[in-house]
């Protein structure tokens, strides 16, 4: 066993993520929006902007009834259209203003772009005179000066929280965007038409689409792993690893191809789809595990997230998931998985500082002789890696090691077995 990180948990966080844990280990509806029987409305934007006091506001639009805001983690939701009107918000961006708050902003699709300076009770427009507003994103500079940018008839940006905006779209070839990302020094941004870049903040633009085919339609960009992810609609999911020189296709497990929304929080990378439901990236990068346990909806047109909770847009409203199972990766795949392997929850749990785990497999597996390499980890919350247990083959049967946390802070964390196709996870408490 080898230990390589420590890992601290406020009391706070420990106790909010049991309570979660409890309350449901699957997608659960939130109260709202919702919408009447019949009603063709849908929820089709998320953001969350940060309380300065913890924790987010949750901001959810919808097509014909507004935008919906939500101060307790989905609990309730009430509506925050004050001088929005009935305009549909087609994308939401969020950016710290100079006092020390936070502004939110609302792309309509028509009409303008909206500010609000206190946290939706009302809304105005902003100085952007573009009528349709798609993408929104603000980065911090070199100075740590925030720089808003908006994807409309063209790409726009604002040096000033909002107030007046510049047209930079020197070298754009199109005018409909759907996502703008960062990173380091390289802006990208995606619409129809594929991927442009920018290393000038967005004074020139270059269009980047090698391997990306004819007439790409960019739904989403995400920046994971210091690798840049297009989502496209109807061609799945691509990957450059060369600040989009080149693409190449990650085409395993995801079982629908038109991508709605990528989102990196944390150690991992989520993606929505049309038809398919949520999907998360394997460890590895190299397939997408499907995340649709207690799920109805498969259309799924965004996702946000809080501290703790993954939130996704659906049309018949908002539902929440714990991070923390995406963590464990326990996954649908689960109830696919050979009854002969089985990885037991740890005595005592709690626990200080040490525990027992113990496994159990069959079968003949890739090691020769009946042999199956095993891996056995120790992850936090965070997905870090903590303690390698086991990472060999080993002839079927059921084993049985020790883990002691010495040296470890007290809180929640991962244990997790794989075995080829096989993953399952245990939650671990360490107690001081």
């Amino acid at each position: 066993m080898r230990i390589t990180l420590k890992s601290a948990f406020p009391s706070a966080f420990l106790s909010t993520f049991l309570f979660l844990a409890q309350a449901h280990s699957q997608w659960v509806q939130t109260s709202g929006p919702r919408f009447s029987a019949g009603d063709p409305d849908a929820t089709i934007a998320l953001t969350a902007s940060p309380k300065e006091t913890g924790g987010v506001d949750l901001f959810a639009s919808t097509m014909y009834h507004g935008v919906f805001r939500s101060t307790d983690n989905g609990a309730s939701w009430t509506n925050a259209s004050t001088g929005l009107g009935s305009h549909m918000i087609y994308a939401f961006g969020v950016s710290p203003n100079r006092t020390g708050g936070m502004d939110i902003f609302a792309g309509s699709y028509g009409d303008g772009l909206f500010r609000s300076t206190d946290n939706g009770v009302s809304w105005a427009l902003s100085g952007l005179t573009s009528p349709y507003v798609t993408a929104l994103a603000s980065f911090p500079d070199e100075t740590g000066a925030y720089r808003i940018f908006a994807g409309a008839s063209g790409m726009f940006r604002s040096t000033d929280g909002g107030n007046n905006w510049d047209s930079v779209s020197n070298g754009l070839t199109i005018s409909g965007f759907y996502s703008i990302v960062c990173s380091g020094t390289n802006l990208y941004a995606g619409g129809w038409g594929g991927v442009f870049r920018s290393t000038n903040n967005g004074a020139s633009w270059t269009i980047v689409n090698n391997g990306l085919g004819n007439l790409p339609l960019v739904q989403s960009l995400a920046v994971f792993d210091n690798k840049v992810f297009v989502g496209m609609a109807g061609a799945g999911i691509f990957v450059s690893t060369d600040s989009a020189a080149s693409w190449t296709l990650v085409p395993n497990g995801l079982t629908n191809a038109v991508v709605r929304c990528l989102l990196v929080v944390g150690n991992r990378l989520y993606v929505s789809t049309g038809a398919g439901g949520v999907f998360f990236l394997s460890d590895d990068g190299s397939r997408w595990i499907a995340a649709n346990r207690g799920l109805t909806e498969t259309q799924v047109d965004a996702l946000v997230a809080s501290e703790t909770e993954l939130y996704a847009a659906t049309p018949s409203g908002v539902w929440q998931r714990p991070l923390a199972e995406f963590v464990m990766a326990l996954g649908e795949a689960t109830n696919e998985l050979p009854a002969s392997f089985e990885l037991e929850q740890n005595y005592p749990n709690p626990f200080n500082p040490s525990t027992r785990i113990k496994y159990t497999f069959g079968g003949t597996g890739d090691g020769g002789r009946g042999a199956t390499r095993v891996r056995l980890v120790v992850y936090d919350l965070l997905g870090r890696e903590v303690a390698v247990l086991v990472n060999e083959p080993k002839a079927p049967g059921s084993y049985e090691m020790g883990f002691d946390g010495t040296g470890l802070s007290s809180g929640v964390y991962i244990c997790r077995l794989t075995s080829g196709a096989f993953m399952q996870s245990r939650t671990m408490m360490l107690l001081r």
